[in-house]
């Protein structure tokens, strides 16, 4: 979704995203060399007064933070996050974008804002949902300047010892304040974090749900822990990798997984089980399915690893279809492959060999879904929307994921 609008050659289109807004600028003629500054943005909120986003560059090359009224955005594009500085969830509802080109005099001085010029846009902020689609995605800025100034730049992601800690443990302090690795994590892992934690939750607070679950990396504390309490209540069964790289190597520390697999077989109760695979070289989904009297009914997917490294340091995202058509045919994998987990079978399968359509009863929302094998060896799950050119995850326009690093 996108609104526009436009003032003397001046357009300005804002995209809605998910708990972050694109905004794009264009000019219609290419003002004079030299002459222009960039561009100021600002924002009104629901219940805040208009204010300017800030600038992590400046015109005086000091590492002062200024307004984008005083250093002008140099950039015709720039995505937004309500809420970072304050590190609280923005209010949802709409929100009021205005955005100003500005120019230098003669003698490379900024000249003052002219309000004339100013073009404004409504948008809503908030979750994105769509034909019973929600996304999400990490904020994955472990190494920008945001995430220094907020934690500081050596501080560790995680700490010496179990990888199974409680992530309220103090992380560090920065700016007289302390934090605990559950603020980091919140931070970083965004609005994906919160929604793998949702599902899982949501499984643990009904009994009578039960989860089918995809993983490849499995080391996240949080996913885990939540897992060994579905184990413990015999409501859990896990496909999990198994290649190389997860396997505990002669004289090399004990992998995680495996580690992970230990907890679980001494957690579980009958109706948990975890069945360990990797079809030709790597079980590659990261999938979690719930099932309630044994029909399926939400599934997550994505390209987000139940890891701390998938969900706080890279560029990921999770779709989350409320729509049970979707989740029993995720479900109808998980049980095809389960305690198989070979390619060879699995090759001849519509599964594998055709793409299953989906349509939306009540909205304009499309998915396609296939399982294949790409040229690794590997097998994966392909997403796609209407339009979309590009294959498997690509699929997704993930522009937001792509221009947002700088943004604070």
């Amino acid at each position: 979704m996108f609104q526009e609008s436009s003032k003397d050659g001046f357009s300005f289109k804002v995209y809605q995203g998910a708990q972050m807004t694109l905004l794009t600028m264009d000019l219609a003629q290419q003002p004079t060399t030299g002459t222009f500054a960039g561009f100021t943005l600002e924002y009104t909120g629901p219940a805040t007064p208009r204010k300017p986003i800030k600038n992590l560059l400046n015109f005086a090359g000091t590492e002062g933070v200024t307004s984008s009224v005083d250093s002008p955005f140099q950039a015709f594009k720039w995505v937004h996050f309500p809420g970072s500085y304050s590190q609280n969830p923005p209010p949802f509802g709409n929100w009021d974008y205005h955005a100003t080109p500005r120019f230098f005099d003669a003698n490379k001085k900024l000249l003052p804002l002219d309000a004339g010029k100013t073009v404004t846009v409504t948008i809503p902020v908030g979750d994105f949902s769509k034909g019973g689609l929600e996304i999400g995605f990490t904020r994955a800025f472990l190494k920008s300047q945001a995430y220094a100034d907020h934690y500081g730049a050596k501080t560790k992601l995680k700490p010496t010892g179990d990888w199974l800690f409680d992530m309220t443990k103090k992380a560090g302090t920065k700016k007289g304040h302390d934090f605990t690795y559950e603020d980091m994590y919140v931070w970083l892992g965004y609005t994906a974090r919160r929604q793998v934690y949702e599902i899982l939750d949501e499984a643990l607070n009904d009994n009578t749900v039960e989860v089918e679950m995809f993983a490849y990396d499995l080391n996240d504390p949080g996913v885990a822990q939540r897992c060994l309490n579905l184990a413990a209540a015999g409501r859990i069964r896990i496909i999990l990798d198994n290649a190389t790289l997860h396997r505990t190597q002669a004289g090399k520390p004990t992998t995680e997984e495996d580690d992970f697999q230990a907890r679980f077989n001494a957690a579980a109760v009958p109706g948990a089980e975890l069945f360990r695979c990797r079809f030709e070289r790597y079980s590659h989904c990261k999938i979690i399915i719930l099932k309630k009297n044994g029909a399926a009914f939400r599934v997550l997917t994505g390209s987000t690893n139940f890891a701390t490294t998938g969900i706080c340091v890279n560029a990921n995202h999770v779709l989350l279809f409320n729509r049970p058509s979707v989740a029993t045919y995720y479900s109808d994998v998980f049980n095809n492959v389960w305690q198989v987990g070979k390619a060879t079978p699995f090759r001849t399968t519509d599964f594998s060999t055709k793409t299953k359509k989906f349509r939306a009863d009540t909205e304009s929302f499309d998915k396609e879904c296939a399982f294949c094998r790409d040229g690794n060896g590997r097998y994966e799950h392909r997403n796609a929307h209407p339009g979309a050119p590009r294959p498997a995850q690509e699929r997704f326009d993930l522009y937001i994921r792509r221009h947002g690093q700088f943004e604070r």
